[in-house]
């Protein structure tokens, strides 16, 4: 009953909602009132937001609704961004911060994920988050040649995920996988952004390091005691 409810309400208020934005703005553009119309934009899209991210707040049983959160929270990061735009320069707003509207998108996997209970769903979001991230360095740096180390960040991400997640599964396998992928990723990162920079002896020593650290897990691999299978029992 109370999800009906809830169906009914939103659904009613949408088609208000949408009903006045249309005539509101119709009446505008024929009013001559273009910029007053502009300026409602990031509160009409905050509305449309809303409707994608609060059913799965309010009916939380409902895990199917957890979907919404994906749209919804890069609508969110839409309408502040044009909030912004008022309040400064649109071409600085727009030009430097575009990349939150990827960090949105990852936030609303890593939710539409923890509302599902699916532990998997961290993988893409943890990867598409450091993507953005690195984005948005890149965008407020205007350092674009660090891309030569930074598109390892979501290889880097995928390996420091499967480390949380075989903390909680308690799986020996995926902890390897994991620290491979992290140790790989940040070396060969960290390498490639040296070298493009010129500093040959900090690539050189990041490369030694690496070395080193992979030796040493090899070594504690070999020492570490083994378990042995269970013994069957012949009738």
């Amino acid at each position: 009953m109370m999800t009906h409810k809830f169906s009914f309400a939103s659904g009613l208020f949408l088609i208000i909602a949408g009903g006045l934005m249309v005539a509101y703005n119709a009446l505008a553009t024929q009013m001559g009132l273009d910029l007053v119309a502009w300026r409602l934009a990031p509160i009409e899209v905050a509305i449309v937001a809303l409707l994608f991210v609060l059913p799965p707040l309010f009916v939380p049983q409902r895990r199917g609704l957890s979907g919404l959160f994906i749209p919804g929270m890069p609508l969110l990061a839409v309408s502040a961004l044009l909030l912004a735009s008022q309040l400064l320069p649109a071409g600085f707003v727009w030009s430097r911060f575009w990349p939150q509207l990827i960090v949105a998108f990852a936030l609303g996997l890593a939710l539409c994920g923890g509302f599902l209970r699916k532990i998997w769903m961290a993988v893409p979001a943890a990867m598409i988050l450091t993507f953005a991230a690195a984005l948005q360095v890149t965008a407020l740096t205007g350092w674009w040649w660090l891309w030569a180390g930074l598109w390892v960040t979501p290889v880097l991400a995928l390996g420091l995920t499967l480390l949380a997640i075989s903390a909680v599964r308690r799986s020996r396998g995926l902890r390897r996988a994991g620290a491979i992928l992290s140790i790989t990723a940040t070396a060969f990162g960290a390498g490639l952004i040296f070298l493009v920079a010129g500093w040959w002896q900090a690539a050189g020593a990041v490369a030694g390091i690496t070395l080193a650290i992979t030796g040493a897990w090899f070594l504690a691999l070999a020492w570490a005691p083994t378990r042995k299978a269970p013994t069957q029992v012949q009738a």
